[in-house]
């Protein structure tokens, strides 16, 4: 919630989450992620969506059809959901994202895609505007060749990736819709002295905002993660010299900077914002948003896998059933439990600030 003096509907809805809180009831489908599909066609160092370990997963093994998936899409829409946005893997290569976005945003439903942009030039580029597509999130890790596609680990993915850009961009402008275009970068010690040549970039392309991700390394290999982690001396120089510098170039070229976990203090500088500062707080995404995998199972949210927070599957099971239900009620209890220890909640960082002020204005914190 942003500003200073919510609107009335604002408070409405803050009433309503509050009380659905103190009952553990669902609350209202705001926001669904999903997770369409766990293949990529590139061999990202930092991501491990392309290895031979996940082969034998439900995910792989046995994904929602394209039938299936514009059946979770009516049930979304039927449970009223205002956002969905769309991610992998690779989302491109699942035949259902076109008409998956389609039925989405036929219903008012606004629809945003990540992908790394290689499979979106010509056709599919055109077909996802015009299929109602608003925003799509391109994964950029360098200003060129040499760099990203050192980091992606596939030649060509940089060319293909900036004529992805480039037909959506025009596609837009021939249907006469507004659809935004955003870069998201992993922050990591291959590209960490490219982001002024990166930021440079992106607003040369017409971007108008980029999103930097500190690398988690835990789920890397012991090769990956020395080759990208991030040590102390680099996040000191990336906190107090960088992003700042990030941050003017930005506003100067026209273009957002937005480092995840950060803020700007009225200074000018930046300073993070930590996750624990809502240690204790309920998880707001357990009574307002889910998020469903390939294979059908819905969490939480999509940067955790823990049983304890799995509403069900969507083979067999309506999506309001297993919000609603007693399966949701067991999830949200652990969600709005106090003492919770799951590692990946107590370190979250996406969408910190807003979760904060939020928690604020609904009494959680002072």
């Amino acid at each position: 919630m942003r500003g200073t003096v919510p609107r009335p509907a604002e408070e409405d809805a803050a009433s309503r989450l509050l009380e659905a809180i103190q009952t553990n009831a669902f609350c209202r489908l705001d926001e669904v992620k999903i997770k369409l599909v766990d293949a990529c066609n590139l061999r990202c160092v930092k991501c491990g969506h392309w290895r031979a370990s996940r082969r034998g997963s439900p995910d792989r093994t046995r994904p929602l059809g394209q039938a299936e998936w514009l059946d979770a899409a009516s049930q979304m829409i039927d449970l009223g959901a205002r956002k969905v946005k769309i991610s992998g893997g690779e989302p491109a290569l699942h035949p259902a994202l076109v008409p998956l976005t389609a039925r989405l945003a036929a219903r008012g439903v606004r629809c945003s895609l990540t992908s790394n942009g290689t499979l979106l030039a010509g056709a599919l580029g055109r077909d996802l505007v015009e299929a109602g597509l608003e925003r799509v999130r391109f994964s950029v890790d360098g200003p060129d060749a040499e760099s990203h596609d050192r980091i992606v680990g596939m030649p060509g993915a940089f060319e293909r990736l900036s004529a992805g850009l480039a037909s959506v961009q025009a596609a837009a402008r021939a249907t006469g819709r507004r659809v935004r275009c955003t870069l998201n970068t992993v922050v990591c010690q291959e590209n960490l002295s490219r982001l002024s040549d990166l930021a440079a970039w992106a607003a040369g392309q017409g971007v108008k905002q980029m999103a930097l991700v500190r690398i988690h390394t835990a789920h890397l290999p012991p090769g990956a993660r020395r080759r990208l982690g991030l040590t102390a001396a680099d996040l000191e120089r990336y906190e107090q010299e960088m992003l700042p510098r990030l941050i003017a170039q930005g506003r100067e070229a026209g273009l957002e900077v937005s480092p995840t976990g950060y803020q700007v203090t009225e200074a000018g500088g930046v300073e993070e914002i930590p996750a624990r500062g809502l240690k204790g707080v309920p998880c707001f995404n357990a009574f307002t948003g889910a998020a469903v995998y390939p294979a059908g199972d819905v969490y939480v949210c999509c940067h955790v896998r823990d049983r304890r927070l799995r509403f069900g599957n969507l083979r067999g099971e309506r999506l309001g059933e297993v919000l609603g239900g007693e399966k949701g009620r067991r999830v949200r209890a652990v969600c709005r439990a106090p003492g919770r220890k799951i590692a990946a909640c107590l370190t979250c960082d996406v969408n910190i600030a807003d979760r904060l002020l939020q928690a604020r204005h609904l009494g959680f914190l002072p």
